[in-house]
């Protein structure tokens, strides 16, 4: 007899490459419809985190910054927030138009 058994509710639990290109399509789409430039994104959170969406950065004053965004502690967002693509991506565009620029992340004076 045939085995049944219900599927996995995260794709992220199946294939990290169907998790990682979802959420990284997810990622630029919200970024090109908040006006901002896709490419330059791209290659910041590449920079940044490599497009890992688990990323976690270890810095000298013994903060952390987590996700493909690598949002720092002193930011005072949830763990939970900074590891979603939905939650952090959100903040970052919030962010970047607020400030009217990249400064907040390293790699901005790096590409």
């Amino acid at each position: 007899s045939m085995l049944w058994f219900q599927p996995l509710p995260n794709p992220c639990g199946l294939s990290s490459v169907i998790c990682y290109e979802e959420s990284r399509e997810y990622v630029l789409e919200e970024v090109r419809k908040a006006g901002l430039d896709v490419d330059y994104v791209d290659r910041l959170i590449q920079c940044e985190s490599g497009w890992r969406q688990n990323a976690v950065g270890y810095n000298k004053n013994g903060t952390r910054d987590l996700g493909y965004w690598k949002i720092n502690d002193i930011h005072k967002l949830s763990d939970d927030c900074r590891f979603s693509a939905v939650c952090s991506t959100k903040w970052a565009i919030d962010k970047i138009k607020r400030d009217k620029c990249y400064g907040a992340w390293s790699c901005s004076g790096k590409i």
